[in-house]
This record gives C-alpha cells, sequence and structure tokens, in this order.
C-alpha cells in the first residue's frame, strides 16, 4: 500500500521518523482529503512539492526542523 492509494486520508505525521531527502510530487497527487500534515523533525530538503498547495481542506501543516530551500510557501505553482 502506498500513500497515495489512502485517498480519504485526513491526518499524517510522520513526524520524528528520520525521513530525508526531497519529497516528489507524485506519491501525494491523491490525498485530496489531507486536514493536517506534519512532516517536521526530519531530514527533508528542497522545495516544497507543488500539490501541497492544492490541498484546500488542508487547515494545518507542521514543516519545522527540516533542511527545506524554501522559507515560503508559494503562492503560485512553481514555473508560472
Amino acid at each position: 500500500l502506498e500513500i497515495g492509494q489512502l485517498t480519504n486520508l485526513q491526518y499524517l505525521n510522520v513526524s520524528f521518523n528520520e525521513l530525508w531527502g526531497i519529497l516528489p510530487d507524485g506519491p501525494y497527487k491523491n490525498l485530496r482529503h489531507i486536514q493536517q500534515l506534519d512532516v517536521s523533525n526530519n531530514n527533508l530538503s528542497g522545495r516544497y512539492p507543488r500539490r501541497w498547495k492544492h490541498w484546500e481542506q488542508l487547515q494545518v501543516m507542521l514543516l519545522q526542523n527540516n533542511q527545506f530551500t524554501q522559507r515560503q510557501f508559494p503562492s503560485e505553482p512553481y514555473g508560472t
């Protein structure tokens, strides 16, 4: 089972899981019902996945204590 198959997922907490690297857009594209996402306290890097901007039901997103290269969530999709 992959995370992208959990289409009705509302809460995802993977904080303090020693995750590292860049988060790709693909696996998260079907999480349309996500309300709370916590990926804090890992070693994630790069830019925020574009898909996150389009999660209309998202209320809480915790990103702190990672190595993301962005300081703000983009107001427009990348490349526009």
